[in-house]
Formats: C-alpha cells, sequence, structure tokens
C-alpha cells in the first residue's frame, strides 16, 4: 500500500552559482573560479543508434499493419526509457558536484534556430535536448538545497565580458577588437551568463561573485 504525503523541503540559501551555456555536444559552464565542460556526445552516439534502429522498425512497421505499429509503439517508448534514464543521471551528477547552487540556464527557442540554421545544422538541432536536462534539473535542484534560474541568450556568446564591446561575426573564438580580449566562444558564452546574473559591469575582471567558499 502507497501513501502519499506532502513534505515542505527546508530552503537554502545557495551559496555558489553555476553559468551554464548549451551546445551541439556538450554544457560549457562557469563556476566563478573556472570554466568546465560536460559532454553530452554519448547520449547523442545513443540517439544516433536509436535514429538507424528507428528506421528499419519504421519500414517493417509499414509493411506489416498492425503488429508492426505495435512494435513501433513499444520501441518508442523503450527509447523515451533510455533517453530520460540517461538524463536522470547526468543532472544527479551535476547536483552532486555542485550542491546549494543556483544554476543559470540559457532560456532557449529551438523554433527560432530553424529560421536561421541550414538543413544539416536544423538535423543537428532537433537532436539536442536541453529542455528535457533543464527540466530535469529545475525538478531535482531543490532537493540538494539548489535552484534554476533562466536567462535570455541574447548577444552571450559575442559580447566581450571585458569591455562590454559586441563582435558581429564569431568563431570558434571570440576575439574582441577593442580590448583584445580572447577565449573560447562557448566558454566566453557561460562567462557572459555568469556576469549577467551576478551583476557585475561588464568592464569587470570575471572572478567569483558568490560568498561561498573558494573550491
Amino acid at each position: 500500500m502507497y501513501l502519499p504525503f506532502r513534505h515542505k523541503l527546508p530552503r537554502f540559501t545557495p551559496i555558489d552559482f553555476l553559468a551554464i551555456d548549451s551546445n551541439l555536444y556538450t554544457l560549457d559552464a562557469y563556476d566563478g573560479e573556472k570554466f568546465i565542460t560536460f559532454s553530452l556526445k554519448e547520449l547523442y552516439s545513443m540517439k544516433y543508434g536509436m535514429e538507424l534502429k528507428r528506421s528499419k522498425i519504421q519500414s517493417f512497421a509499414s509493411k506489416h499493419g498492425r503488429k508492426g505499429k505495435e512494435l513501433l509503439r513499444k520501441y518508442s517508448h523503450r527509447e523515451r526509457n533510455r533517453v530520460l534514464d540517461y538524463l536522470h543521471k547526468f543532472v544527479n551528477k551535476l547536483l552532486e558536484m555542485y550542491p546549494l547552487t543556483l544554476f543559470v540556464v540559457e532560456k532557449l527557442n529551438k523554433q527560432g534556430m530553424f529560421e536561421d540554421a541550414n538543413r544539416k545544422l536544423s538535423k543537428k538541432i532537433s537532436k539536442t535536448v536541453w529542455r528535457s536536462i533543464h527540466r530535469v534539473l529545475k525538478y531535482k535542484a531543490p532537493l540538494y538545497g539548489s535552484f534554476v534560474k533562466e536567462v535570455s541568450p541574447y548577444l552571450t556568446s559575442k559580447s566581450c565580458p571585458r569591455c562590454g564591446r559586441v563582435s558581429r561575426k564569431v568563431g570558434g573564438t571570440f576575439r574582441c577588437g577593442r580590448c583584445g580580449f580572447t577565449l573560447d566562444r562557448q566558454l566566453n558564452a557561460s562567462l557572459n551568463i555568469y556576469l549577467k546574473v551576478c551583476g557585475f559591469p561588464t568592464s569587470a575582471k570575471y572572478r567569483g561573485c558568490g560568498s561561498g567558499s573558494p573550491r
């Protein structure tokens, strides 16, 4: 017999910050002292294998009527469960690494990304699970005394965190034409997300802004 009940969790004040920039195969983050990259390649390799298998099952289903549709339904259910299991384990590991933390993530509009992407990039974007990661993170963060905040990704990868200059074109590396600041584009985005939440002026040198002790 199961007895459902409500239990109010104690509220904590997060003492650390982790700003996360979501990319195709990684989550690139800055915690106030160092940059850290979380790889998602294993997940996308798994999804790619699932896609190949799904195409075979769909071909089978189109030729075997009801039996084929039932097989496709079961496989789709198993596929979703495998992805969800991976996401929960990934988020658990992240929360264990950063308890009592304010996680800052981008409020992404995937549909808007498709409008500016070519066919090849659109196919890659369609496989991303950013929103699913954010959703699971929001759900589990309070269990670790943590919280999640969404911010706009506007110009985070194109702005200089030192002087505030916005570069129109940014490749794999961000280079500021005014002050010479240079950093990987994805890491630069996580740094700008961090500064946006911490409230430092853009001219400030990036450093920790929380009250937490150094890691």
